[in-house]
């Protein structure tokens, strides 16, 4: 009689991920907290909501068998014994008040699964105050409660609830295995899929929004064209540019993630221009780049947007920090920049 090979995760690529947790099942070896890691639209709380599956599934594999009851509303998000987080809408952080109401729900015992299971989503922008409200149900957890924490970065949780936290850091999937998944699973036509998975940087979050929603690659594109016109601006002009930027703290937050990656690509292929850029549908512009521009100006761009980056989170001055990030990229005469 021929082998049945398990059922698949409910989730693109992270087949690393997938082996680790699923040996963790078997082995019964779960942990009462898991840190998983990666920026955003990498798929951290797809993972999460798999993990949750699997160790719930009526089945009892270690793997969801993705149809019945308890798999159905994980997957739909609506188990009773299911809790997710809300960040605070002025300040984008998770407030310590969601953190005592993910620590209540955890010490009830389960309505109908074997687990409870609490998803802190953004937990890198919760406060030192918040976090330490976890530290009880992190050190005397129940048996049946689980605490999920998806982060951005670790660098802004406390040591002391990382070192009770298994770690799991999720890693781009290769835009190919993306590019099939978003053919197979999604009815891409194969250029779209090839371009999106490309763009997203293997992460398939965006990749799949992007292909529901025009809008977000439209962003992106406008975003992309906003850092060419910048580069031909005087300084008057960027601080013009500044300043309008300056007026939409989130908005900027998501150009600057794609002014990192276009500042990414122009130094590989100045390193090498053979290189596959991420922004693919960029090529020649970022060729331009490369030639035209010195490597340490190319550095110097690259190094002060990541800065900018890092520092978004915290309470400063956005349009004065917008400024220097602008004038610290190089600027090219007009007749250098292609129009697309």
């Amino acid at each position: 009689m021929k082998a049945t090979s398990p059922p698949a995760w409910p989730i693109i690529g992270h087949e690393w991920a997938v082996q680790f947790l699923q040996r963790t099942i078997e082995q019964g070896r779960t942990r009462h907290a898991y840190l998983f890691v990666g920026p955003a639209d990498i798929g951290k709380r797809q993972v999460a909501l798999a993990f949750a599956m699997a160790l719930n599934c009526k089945e009892g594999g270690a793997a969801p068998c993705q149809r019945c009851r308890n798999c159905q509303l994980i997957r739909q998000q609506s188990s009773a014994d299911l809790f997710f987080s809300q960040t605070s809408g002025s300040s984008n952080t998770l407030p310590i008040e969601e953190i005592r109401r993910a620590s209540a729900f955890l010490a009830l015992q389960p309505y109908e699964m074997r687990y409870r299971i609490a998803i802190l989503n953004d937990f890198e922008r919760t406060a030192p105050l918040a976090q330490d409200a976890l530290l009880k149900t992190l050190e005397e957890p129940p048996p049946y409660a689980l605490l999920f924490l998806l982060a951005a970065d670790e660098s802004q949780i406390s040591p002391t609830i990382l070192s009770r936290c298994q770690k799991l850091r999720l890693r781009q999937v290769d835009p190919a295995v993306l590019a099939e998944q978003l053919t197979a699973q999604y009815e891409a036509a194969r250029e779209q899929a090839q371009l999106l998975a490309q763009v997203s940087g293997g992460r398939p979050g965006w990749a799949i929004r992007a292909l529901q929603d025009e809008a977000l690659m439209a962003t992106r594109n406008q975003a992309i064209a906003l850092l060419n016109s910048c580069m031909s601006q005087s300084r008057a002009e960027r601080f013009r540019s500044a300043e309008r930027l300056a007026k939409d703290k989130k908005t900027f937050e998501e150009t600057l993630s794609w002014w990192q990656s276009y500042w990414r690509d122009v130094l590989l292929l100045a390193v090498d221009p053979s290189h596959a850029a991420t922004n693919c549908d960029q090529h020649e512009q970022l060729t331009t780049l490369a030639r035209e521009l010195k490597g340490k100006e190319i550095v110097r761009a690259l190094q002060a947007t990541r800065k900018l980056s890092e520092r978004l989170a915290l309470n400063l001055n956005l349009r004065l920090a917008i400024e220097v990030l602008l004038l610290a990229y190089p600027r090219l005469p007009r007749y250098h920049m292609i129009s697309h």
